[in-house]
This record gives C-alpha cells, structure tokens and sequence, in this order.
C-alpha cells in the first residue's frame, strides 16, 4: 500500500497547466478580435466620411461641368458676335473709303473749278456769290462751344486753350 500511495502521488496533473493554456488563449482570441472590431468602427467611420466627401466632390464636378458648358456656349455665341462685329466693320470702312474718295475727287474738281475761276478773272458767277462776312472765320473750337452768356465768364476759361 505504500508503494500505491507513492505511486499516486507521483502522477502528473495536467489539468491545472491545461486549463491555464486554454485560458491564456482564450484571453488571447477576445484582446484580438477586440482589436479587430475596434479597428473595423474606426475604417468604416473613415469610408463613410470618404463617401460623403466623394459624393460632395462629384456634385461640384458637375456644377464645374454644367458652368463649363455655358461658358463654352456663352464664348462661341461672343466669337460669333465678333465675327459678325468684323465683318460689318470691314463692310463700314469700305463704305467710309469710298465716301472719302468720292470727297476727295468732289475737292479735286471743286478745285479745278476754282482754278478755272481764277484762270477767267473771277468774272464767272461774280452774281451769284453773296456778300463778303465782315468778320475772319472763327475757329473750330469756339464755333461747337455754346454761347459764353449762358455759362458765364466759366465758359471763356473752359475755351481757352
């Protein structure tokens, strides 16, 4: 009987080592899948806010996209009007060319005229002319002025050169 009371108490007991592993790792799976869970609220809190700043961000890439296309309407409809602008202009010089010219050759042969006039003495039309002005022509300044009486002695200082 000794030797079986011996022999008991010379057995291992895994248990206690057993269940401290179990524990350990037990413990262990919850820290890690805490962790996970923890790190899982804060990644879907961070793509949520992502989400909204993308959906903001593709609102105004369509309002950039909507204001881009007036401008680009808003321009051709200005390039047409200066096209159109241009052409009349050109359309205007010549018509002001040929007003010149036709100015010009009027002078010109107002001159001949008045060379030939010369040339006969000065008798042709002496009737029709009418009386000589006592006075020199007046320059050009005061003849588009208005009258000094109505703006008073201000209006001779603003004629003064």
């Amino acid at each position: 009987m000794a030797s079986t009371a011996a022999r008991s108490r010379r057995t291992l007991n895994v248990w206690p080592g057993y269940v401290d592993a179990l524990a350990t790792l037990l413990l262990s799976v919850v820290f890690l899948l805490t962790v996970f869970v923890v790190g899982q609220f804060f990644l879907s809190q961070e793509l949520t806010g992502r989400d909204e700043t993308l959906a903001k961000l593709n609102r105004q890439i369509a309002d950039l996209t909507d204001l881009l296309a007036l401008e680009r309407s808003s321009r051709r409809t200005q390039e047409d009007e200066v096209r159109n602008l241009r052409t009349t202009l050109a359309g205007v010089e010549a018509e002001r060319d040929r007003a010149k010219t036709q100015a010009e050759a009027a002078t010109v042969s107002q001159g001949a005229a008045g060379a030939l006039e010369q040339a006969t003495g000065g008798r042709a039309g002496c009737d029709q002319a009418g009386p000589v002005p006592d006075r020199p022509a007046e320059r050009a300044d005061q003849r588009d002025a208005p009258p000094a009486r109505s703006l008073g002695g201000r209006a001779r200082r603003l004629r003064e050169p």
